[in-house]
């Protein structure tokens, strides 16, 4: 499948799952089309992905194939486990694009600095927020809020390591990962409100087109030299 054919493919279906929300609540499509489009990802990623790609491919498989396992238990909120199982699923998923984009990561406190402190700030106002709503899913809700910021820190710190194309399109995904991710708890706990689900399904598949597009271009060749690293941009397209 040709790229201009697979955005035509995966976006149709984006907004085809968006009418159907907006249709009805539970339509009978709507299960099997949200897998379709993780699958279609994972298949554009390994069609599209070379051997100068310095990203570890087997992250990204992790990351979509739990995507893909927990969507599909996330589809049940009764009974409890199934919501659960996805939960770690997608704890799994959000693990895996961390440990990829740390290996591409500026690491110096310097530079990280700056989005601890808002971060920090971010963490404390959702925590406060639904404290009062999560109830016993208070730790596991932490856990999860840390594991998220961590992802997005770890995007952050690919500035300069990797080519501008793959840093925006990485760090403007997983920004877009951390809304959707809030919005579900939002809706989950606090307000089942249509738009919401809405917001959820665009934001998500969204930061997971941007993300998987910004790991394509990731291309960039490191050669360390006397005074610290070198960089070759080997794929600026």
């Amino acid at each position: 499948m040709g790229s201009l054919t697979f955005y035509f493919v995966y976006f149709g279906l984006l907004l085809a799952d968006l009418i159907l929300i907006n249709a009805q609540p539970s339509p009978f499509l709507r299960p099997v089309i949200e897998p379709l489009m993780i699958v279609l990802l994972l298949l554009h990623f390994r069609q599209e992905y070379s051997k100068d790609n310095t990203c570890d491919p087997r992250l990204i498989h992790i990351a979509l194939g739990a995507i893909l396992l927990g969507g599909v238990f996330l589809m049940y909120e009764s009974p409890v486990y199934k919501f659960l199982v996805g939960f770690c699923f997608f704890l799994v998923a959000n693990i895996a694009y961390t440990i990829l984009f740390y290996r591409c990561a500026d690491l110096q406190v310097k530079r990280a600095f700056p989005f601890i402190i808002v971060a920090s700030v971010v963490a404390m106002t959702l925590l406060y927020i639904f404290y009062e709503y999560v109830g016993d899913y208070f730790i596991p809700a932490s856990v999860f809020l840390f594991v998220l910021l961590n992802c997005a820190q770890a995007a952050y710190l690919r500035y300069t390591l990797v080519n501008a194309q793959s840093y925006y399109f990485v760090f403007g995904g997983v920004i877009l990962f951390f809304i959707s991710q809030v919005s579900a708890a939002v809706f989950h706990f606090i307000n089942r409100a249509e738009w919401l689900g809405m917001l959820i399904i665009t934001t998500f598949f969204i930061s997971q087109f941007l993300i998987i597009k910004g790991v394509l271009k990731n291309k960039t060749v490191m050669t360390v030299a006397a005074k610290g690293p070198v960089l070759t941009d080997t794929a600026d397209e």
